[in-house]
């Protein structure tokens, strides 16, 4: 497993903050980013796996919403289709015609 490695860059971001701020806030900065750097390094294939989980499951989502409104449609559809046809047959059981 390849290992992500921009530590100059943190390394970079520490000089520079050092002309600007205090240091103890400047080193404060520097571990966190660090350690979560760390951290990230330790756990990136279990990040992009999950990434790739949720994005599946977002997509799923999306597909089982558009599927539920063409039912609900195509149940709008069929109660208009009944009640015309309840009129129909309501018309022709009172004698107003024939079928």
């Amino acid at each position: 497993m390849a290992q992500i490695t921009c530590k100059l860059p943190l390394d970079n971001l520490k000089t520079f903050m050092a002309k600007y701020y205090d240091k103890d806030f400047t080193d404060e900065i520097s571990r966190t980013l660090r350690k979560n750097l760390e951290e990230y390094e330790k756990n990136w294939l279990l990040y992009h796996h999950e990434t790739k989980f949720y994005n599946f499951l977002f997509e799923n989502n999306i597909s089982l919403q558009e599927m539920v409104a063409q039912l609900g449609n195509a149940i709008l559809t069929m109660n208009k289709k009944i009640e015309l046809l309840e009129k129909k047959v309501g018309r022709y059981e009172i004698g107003y015609g024939s079928p």
